[in-house]
């Protein structure tokens, strides 16, 4: 880290900040010798995007907390949108919040597909947490704007022999070519 990096400058101590989070906040990790991502995807031209680094929201370990959580977790389905407990059941998630609890979060990217070429079909690609004793993945869905466009979901694992880790992937295939649905005039697509 930069952090660590000019403690040591000033220290001589190589260990400074390190681990810069702890364990149970890494979500996930490349099996191999490449970088994490936090999504994925190919297009052989070039094309604008964003990502969406994503909402969530906390709701307490509680039976109350994982039904508020489910019907967050359905609204994202219907909307895009993360709702938030109104009342009893919400707790502060940030990025390294404490103690257990019910999580929905989210991650995606906007992409503007007017530049894209002849290509026709894409596949997006979002890493599932890992699980471990002290997180769990109860489901994985997605949403878009532009349903129509949607051929198919699926999990795929990507594993490398050498460091017998793996990584699980939450797939959507896309096909453009299908008709955009509701008073749709353009071809841009916003993916979670």
């Amino acid at each position: 880290t930069s952090v660590g990096h000019s403690i040591y400058r000033r220290t001589g101590d190589l260990y400074a900040k390190f681990p810069s989070v702890d364990e149970s906040a890494i979500a996930f990790y490349a099996p191999g010798p490449d970088a994490p991502i936090h999504l994925d995807w190919h297009a052989p031209r070039a094309c604008p995007w964003r990502e969406d680094y994503g909402r969530r929201a906390g709701f307490e370990a509680s039976a109350e907390g994982r039904r508020e959580a489910q019907t967050a977790f359905e609204h994202f389905k219907q909307t895009g949108e993360v709702k938030r407990a109104e009342e009893g059941t919400a707790v502060p998630g940030g990025r390294h919040g404490r103690g257990p609890r019910y999580e929905v979060y989210t991650r995606g990217f906007v992409l503007d597909l007017h530049n894209i070429g002849d290509q026709r079909k894409l596949t997006a690609r979002f890493p599932v947490f890992l699980e471990a004793p002290y997180r769990k993945v109860l489901d994985v869905t997605h949403y878009t704007d532009h349903p129509a466009w949607v051929t198919g979901s699926r999990r795929e694992t990507e594993s490398c022999a050498a460091t017998g880790e793996r990584l699980d992937w939450y797939c959507v295939d896309f096909d453009f070519t299908r008709p955009y649905g509701r008073d749709e005039s353009r071809p841009a697509a916003s993916n979670r």
